[in-house]
């Protein structure tokens, strides 16, 4: 039998799951994380026996289990007479719904269901997305007033200016906003039902990286010059090229998890949902000093006002752009391909060295996994030598700068 702890640790998986309560009753978990009561019953048609299902009206937690039981209870009882309870389900479900509630009422429901349902950063990745691309845009808007033409050429605008996969991921959140309302009776369609497949097929691309070494070190020489380079986004862009880790699992490093005597960085890595730890050069932990000064008493290092609790990967992106580097050129996550690919010819190391700094997922036997995981020293050296080498490129920067004002 269910229990309400039981279904609060409840996960979705990729395909709905079944978890039975008792007689008939019991709570399908699809992959959205939407939570749907059911009970599964028989009647006799025709002389014939038939197994039918219906819906509870309102999902989990708007309907308890408790609820769901005594629910359950008047159902059973008038499949009992003879009754077939499915058809009364559906005409239910046929009541047109209106609601008062605007789409950021609603979203902040249901990102308070979803946070015990996914891992964190997913949720704050979906958070994100929401209030960025469409909660910008729509937050005062009653959820009845809102259309599918409104979301689908939002969602178009957000293909052209970013991405299809940003725009499809986006949608589909709002999809499993919607549902949510449906179940609370707050409306009666899905208004981002089937957009996806009308956003088109994201073109396999490789992010912009910087390769060339000179431009490395204007990089390099701009971000370490800038009069902004000691607030709290500056402090962000001085320390990514430096770490070649994932840019949301920068923004979300914790105080908690680093180590300035060891200097080490410890977390769990999104990718490979595991240990992670990364070396601290004496560059980083410089830059750590001042934003210490900055958000030293806060949870999170890059530490920002709302849900998140830090700045946005756009916020990021804006700055480089005022720096003089667009997203054509360069993005956060091109840094990791700066790494390898100038790390390798520039510091003379082994490919797999650089492949365990950018955390990529070890391919191999369990034999090679374990080798590899026992390099922390070769891949310390690569740290202090990768940083060394920036430094480096910015000298040689800023002297031809010099030559050429001459």
């Amino acid at each position: 039998m269910l229990t309400e702890k039981k279904i609060q640790s409840l996960k979705p998986q990729k395909i709905a799951k079944r978890y039975i309560d008792s007689n008939g009753l019991y709570l399908i978990v699809k992959p959205t994380g939407y939570m749907a009561w059911q009970f599964r019953y028989h009647i006799y048609e025709g002389g014939k026996r038939h197994e039918k299902i219906a819906t509870i009206q309102g999902g989990y937690p708007t309907v308890s289990l408790k609820q769901a039981r005594g629910e359950h209870r008047l159902l059973r009882d008038r499949v009992l007479k003879g009754e077939d309870v499915q058809d009364t389900k559906n005409r239910l479900r046929m009541k047109p719904q209106t609601t008062s509630e605007s789409l950021q009422d609603i979203s902040e429901q249901w990102l308070e269901v979803r946070k015990t349902q996914v891992k964190d950063t997913t949720w704050k990745k979906e958070w994100s997305r929401l209030d960025t691309h469409m909660l910008s845009k729509f937050a005062t808007k009653k959820l009845d007033e809102i259309t599918t033409q409104d979301i689908f050429k939002q969602a178009q605008a957000i293909a052209k200016t970013i991405s299809i996969d940003t725009a499809k991921r986006t949608v589909n959140i709002v999809g499993y906003v919607y549902k949510f309302a449906i179940t609370l009776g707050k409306t009666n369609t899905n208004i981002a039902k089937d957009l996806t497949g009308l956003l088109g097929i994201q073109k396999v691309q490789n992010r912009k990286a910087i390769l060339d070494t000179d431009l490395l070190g204007k990089w390099v020489y701009t971000v370490e010059n800038n009069p902004s380079s000691r607030d709290e986004i500056g402090c962000y862009i001085r320390m990514i090229a430096h770490l070649g880790v994932r840019p949301g699992e920068l923004l979300q490093m914790k105080w908690s998890d680093i180590s300035f005597k060891k200097q080490e960085w410890n977390y769990i890595s999104s990718k490979k949902d595991m240990p992670f730890r990364v070396y601290l050069t004496d560059q980083i932990i410089t830059i750590l000093h001042d934003i210490k000064l900055l958000t030293g008493d806060k949870e999170n290092v890059f530490y920002s006002t709302g849900k998140l609790g830090h700045f946005t990967s756009r916020a990021v992106q804006y700055r480089m752009h005022d720096l003089g580097f667009t997203k054509h050129m360069v993005v956060p996550h091109g840094f990791r391909s700066t790494m390898e690919s100038l790390g390798i010819d520039e510091c003379d190391v082994k490919f797999e060295v650089v492949d365990l700094c950018l955390a990529h997922k070890p391919s191999g036997s369990l034999s090679d996994v374990y080798n590899k995981a026992t390099r922390w020293k070769d891949r310390v050296q690569f740290y202090k030598d990768w940083s060394d080498k920036l430094q480096k490129l910015k000298k040689q920067y800023q002297k031809s700068m010099i030559v050429s004002v001459k």
